[in-house]
């Protein structure tokens, strides 16, 4: 690709010399940088790619893209660069370039929220396959598309990465991508060459403090997803907020597109909601009531948490304009999403349910959810990651309180932290919710060890309890200070089924 097509759309304020021939491939890394590529120096948040200018150069470099000139003498004269006001911004629009701007392609949309955007992606991407859209999905558990399936281990890739997938999409015969947005992907500006419909917002808790600073930098990063890049897009279709939630309520006033303001049930401009809902632990049952008329669904998901997700789905796929029978339709399809509130088989009178709720609020909607539905005792098994904000650990502890009969207190990902330090300061928000004694009904226990405290979780388990394994979903791996060590909560449940001999 020649240098004017790569640079379209990108805010140039100097330049220096002539790239010869055509470019090659886009990087970010120095060493990745191969002859004739474009290395763009772009400010992480640990390393400044300006520091790896000359490495690239020598690399041989095709072309330099830097937010600072050059100073003399730091690569050589005749490497060629320009000069841009945010390199962030520029590696989007050229990743975008490089691939043909295919999302100018297809219908996109995207969701952020700090929950529920995993199982809002699979539910969206049921609902469009049943009115035969060829759909891919980008986001935290998997990226799949007909023929496809990979593991990218984040939320949200890098704007290289992603131009890519959507690409190969796109060459595919996609005609509609779902991704979810994380708040590191809009404070990065990931997302910013990404042509997006439709936009959800599914709530705002406290998540991520440990990047964004505060509670007000994070709901910033989800804001600028509305008033700045959805409607920068070429054809917004508009938004689907949820206005139950306040800053959800307050986005919607602020957003530059249309909004379709979406509620747990019927309200003041309420656009979207549900009635006659009925909840059990085999699913959820519910009339979708929308501007567009009336349906019944009928999901396999449980928790009335998991309601508001599919009224996002709903919402996203009416402002596609998919009939609101083919959404309902496709969302019954969707059996389980992996690692949310996902049922381990075995256990015969007793469930078992994998979550990767790891933040207070994600813990309270699952625990609200699942308490009423919970015959006997609810015995949760939980832990808070470490290296990561620790001002939600007393709070998580204080939910669990206040919604566990027995809370089993353990490590999640320990990563550099003392895994005993860590549970502390869980213990400190279980104040007044006692230890659990011999042949007590009530109480927590501190287990270190992850799959001690599984085992102990299924082996005290009655007839008509249910079993919340909490934090880690779908994960496959535990993250420890010298090693990352192979762990599945749902492989480790069923072993210690094994060991009861089934759920007798």
């Amino acid at each position: 690709m020649n240098v004017n097509s790569l640079l379209s759309g990108v805010d140039v304020l100097a330049h220096h010399g002539e790239a010869s021939g055509p470019l090659g491939s886009v990087q970010h890394d120095s060493r990745c940088v191969g002859v004739g590529d474009v290395f763009v120096a772009r400010r992480g948040v640990d390393v400044d790619g300006h520091s790896f200018l000359d490495a690239a150069a020598r690399a041989g470099a095709g072309l330099l893209v830097v937010e600072e000139a050059p100073r003399p003498g730091t690569v050589a004269a005749n490497v060629p660069w320009v000069q841009v006001s945010s390199s962030a911004v520029a590696l989007g629009d050229i990743a975008a370039n490089q691939h043909g701007r295919p999302t100018e392609r297809m219908d996109v949309v995207g969701i952020t929220g700090t929950n529920g955007k995993t199982t809002t992606a699979f539910l969206m991407e049921g609902a469009m396959q049943s009115s035969e859209r060829s759909t891919g999905v980008v986001g935290t558990v998997l990226t799949r598309w007909p023929g496809h399936v990979e593991s990218l281990g984040m939320t949200t890739p890098d704007a290289i990465a992603l131009h890519s997938l959507f690409g190969r999409m796109s060459a595919d015969g996609v005609d509609t991508a779902v991704m979810e947005v994380s708040s590191h992907a809009l404070d990065q500006h990931r997302v910013d060459a990404v042509d997006f419909d439709v936009a959800a917002f599914t709530n705002l808790g406290r998540d991520h403090l440990d990047y964004h600073g505060s509670l007000l930098e994070y709901a910033a990063a989800k804001r600028r997803f509305f008033t700045e890049v959805l409607p920068a897009g070429s054809h917004p279709r508009g938004a689907v907020i949820n206005v139950d939630d306040a800053a959800g309520d307050a986005l919607a006033g602020e957003c530059g597109t249309p909004v379709v303001r979406m509620g747990r049930a019927a309200g003041p401009g309420r656009d979207l909601y549900a009635a006659d809902i009925h909840s059990s632990l085999g699913g959820i049952e519910a009339t979708i009531v929308s501007d567009w008329g009336r349906a019944e669904v009928h999901s396999s998901l449980v928790g009335e948490h998991n309601l508001m997700n599919v009224l996002t789905a709903v919402g996203c796929g009416l402002l596609l304009d998919v009939s609101l029978d083919d959404l309902v339709s496709g969302i019954g399809g969707v059996a389980h999403v992996p690692g949310r509130l996902q049922s381990v088989p075995g256990a015969e009178d007793f469930h078992i349910l994998v979550d990767y709720a790891h933040t207070d609020d994600a813990l309270t909607a699952t625990l609200s959810s699942l308490k009423p539905l919970t015959p006997g005792r609810l015995i949760v098994v939980f832990g808070c990651g470490g290296d990561r904000d620790p001002g939600k650990r007393a709070l998580m502890g204080a939910v669990v309180a206040r919604y566990a009969d027995v809370a089993i207190v353990t490590s999640d990902n320990p990563r550099t932290e003392d895994p005993e330090s860590i549970i502390a300061d869980v213990v400190a928000g279980l104040d007044g919710f006692p230890a659990l004694g011999a042949n007590a009904r009530r109480g927590y226990l501190l287990v270190v060890d992850r799959g001690e405290a599984i085992h102990r979780a299924i082996e005290i388990a009655s007839p008509g309890d249910v079993v919340l394994l909490a934090g880690k979903g779908h994960e496959a791996t535990q993250e420890l200070a010298d090693r990352v060590i192979a762990f599945d909560d749902s492989a480790v449940a069923m072993e210690a089924l094994a060991s009861r001999g089934g759920g007798r």
